[in-house]
């Protein structure tokens, strides 16, 4: 068993900012890397910091990937609450690995049964507000159209031109469409 990476021995937070700058760099500069690390004290040669850092871009372009078509599958189901549900998924599937890398955390120490029953949760709890959402939008579009056609209706009983109720009608309905020309007949 070969020997454990000079580079994951580091200090969480020199780690972080090591990964920070290979990001920065495109994952090159291998040696003004290794001559920074020097500077705070630690001896990790550019050939390591080489091997880890493919690496470590390895898993960044996954999680990229993974990001890319989360995204994709949002912008493509307009309305389908599984194919959100779907990408909620993924995007927690990501965001867990990615913690899981940057944390050096062994999934094993975990409880990942039960992050995965959470986000079974939280995509139940999406659909639910979908589907309230979309009942409530139903609701409110029946009420606010039968008070309209009442504003209309009365409008009319009252004596006010058909062309006077319809626009009465449209604001109730917050419908903005130039009235018809009144020629004056009924005013």
């Amino acid at each position: 068993m070969p020997p454990r990476s000079k580079i994951l021995l580091l200090p969480a937070e020199v780690r972080q900012e090591l990964d920070q700058r290979l990001i920065a760099g495109g994952f090159s500069g291998f040696v003004e890397l290794s001559e920074w690390l020097s500077s705070k004290g630690y001896e990790v040669g550019k050939s390591a910091i080489h091997a880890y850092g493919q690496s470590f871009q390895d898993k960044v372009d996954k999680i990229k990937l993974a990001t890319e078509q989360a995204k994709a599958i949002v912008e493509g189901s307009s309305d389908d609450g599984a194919a959100m549900n779907e990408a909620l998924m993924r995007l927690v599937q990501e965001r867990l690995f990615s913690i899981l890398v940057e944390a050096n955390i062994d999934p094993k120490t975990i409880n990942i049964s039960s992050i995965t029953k959470s986000v079974a949760e939280l995509g139940r709890t999406v659909i639910k507000q979908k589907e309230f959402r979309q009942k409530y939008d139903a609701e409110l579009a029946a009420r606010t159209k039968l008070a309209g056609d009442k504003v209309a209706a009365m409008a009319r009983d009252k004596g006010l031109s058909a062309s006077v109720a319809q626009q009465m009608r449209r604001e109730v309905l917050g419908i903005r469409v130039r009235p018809p020309k009144d020629d004056g007949a009924n005013v």
